[in-house]
């Protein structure tokens, strides 16, 4: 069971303090949450329930006369061996469109994208959506750190 938490980092620890208890083996755990800024950082870690309560254009009703579009996209990654815990974050900058665009099963991807007037998560291929914004640093970090110690 997930705790709920608006911190995206309290949530990813204690992923890998359960897991690391059923595995007993170092392991990584990745969460994320959108932080639309016009709204107060809601929904934040709470986005998958979101993304399974409104439809695109509820979220759109929701958001229509907003005018601070921005969102980030914070991402955590922790490493664990069961003793230590590594936190890896990074923050990806995005925009909230006024309109769906693309076809994600997930609201939030046809709703947000990179750029304000650009195109929109769901209408990205994965390969193109993993090069966000430096998205890539935060794995490049963990690999970093992997690589220099003694895990």
């Amino acid at each position: 069971d997930e705790i709920q938490s608006e911190s995206i980092e309290k949530i990813a620890l204690d992923k890998a303090r359960k897991s690391f208890e059923i595995l007993q083996r170092p392991l990584i755990v990745n969460d994320s949450g959108w932080f639309f800024l016009g709204l107060n950082g809601f929904p934040g870690a709470f986005m998958k329930y979101v993304n399974q309560w409104f439809s695109g254009e509820n979220f759109l009703d929701l958001t229509r006369n907003l005018k601070d579009r921005r969102v980030i996209l914070k991402q955590v990654i922790v490493w664990t061996d069961g003793k230590d815990y590594k936190v890896f974050e990074h923050d990806t900058h995005c925009f909230l469109h006024r309109e769906i665009k693309g076809d994600s099963p997930r609201m939030s991807d046809n709703l947000v994208g990179p750029s304000e007037e650009g195109i929109s998560f769901g209408e990205m291929t994965e390969k193109e959506d993993f090069k966000l914004d430096g998205e890539d640093a935060v794995w490049k970090e963990l690999v970093e750190f992997l690589k220099s110690s003694s895990v």
